[in-house]
């Protein structure tokens, strides 16, 4: 979390308000979903989030010759902020975006899984841990091919889900995971794609490559058959080991290869 201070009369008064992205509460990701999905601009979302986390609200605005404040209420503390001064508490949000030809997007890096728990309608299904820890290395691939497709179809995205989502009797069926709050499947595939990025930066030759598709998947593939040496049940072994003991051992495997070929 992070300290945001602000000043009335000749009182300092604090605040905690989330300073990365495993800070947000599940409300506060919601809330940002809910903004990012009604296509609210970068800058009133730094806005509304700020207001939102602080409990906060602008109550009215006075005209000044030096140009227009804005009285800020935060429970019974107020504060006159100036245009640039409220600009400038709320850009404690800039590390949700990133910079792109077409503006400021949003940049999930979430590592923590903000729903553990979910429900579709009146069932209760379960995620996985935290990083991503506890799922295969086959899961994850899917989860790759899966994750490129989520744009086309809500039920693109429920296909997804459904590879990491499962009910205590067993496997999670799409039609199922369709009746969870389109919100909650947002903050998932957030989930994933900061899990990805960390993931890609603790092991970037395993993303190094692509096959004649381009798939970073078929990449993937090809370190693994080397790995196994083209023996079918080898390769299972390897797809089917917990997630990060087979990045680990594929990362080794593409530092070896590239040194038998710096070598040559």
């Amino acid at each position: 979390m992070r300290t945001l201070t602000l000043e009335v009369g000749i009182d300092k008064l604090d605040y905690l308000v989330p300073g990365e992205w495993n800070d947000l509460s599940q409300t506060q990701l919601i809330y940002l979903i809910r903004m990012a999905q009604n296509q609210v601009t970068a800058e009133e979302m730094k806005l509304k989030l700020l207001l939102y986390c602080l409990d906060g609200s602008i109550k009215k605005y006075d005209n000044r010759p030096d140009g227009r404040f804005f009285l800020l209420k935060i429970n019974r503390d107020k504060f006159w902020l100036s245009s640039a001064e409220l600009n400038a508490i709320s850009s404690i949000f800039n590390f949700l975006f990133r910079e792109t030809k077409e503006g400021l997007k949003i940049n999930p890096k979430l590592t923590i899984n903000k729903f553990p728990t979910a429900y579709c309608g009146c069932i209760t299904v379960y995620g996985p841990k935290d990083g991503l820890v506890d799922i295969s290395y086959q899961q994850f691939a899917d989860l790759q091919i899966w994750s490129t497709k989520v744009d086309e179809s809500s039920e693109m995205l429920d296909r997804f889900i459904s590879i990491i989502y499962n009910r205590k009797t067993g496997n999670l069926s799409p039609k199922i995971v369709a009746k969870m709050s389109p919100s909650v499947k947002t903050a998932i595939l957030w989930f994933y794609m900061g899990c990805l990025q960390m993931i890609q930066q603790r092991f970037p030759k395993v993303f190094q490559g692509s096959g004649a598709s381009g798939n970073i998947v078929d990449g993937q593939m090809r370190i693994i058959d080397a790995l196994a040496q083209n023996k079918l049940a080898d390769k299972e072994k390897v797809k089917s080991a917990s997630l990060y003991d087979a990045l680990y051992t594929m990362q080794c495997a593409a530092e070896q290869a590239e040194k038998i070929e710096q070598k040559k």
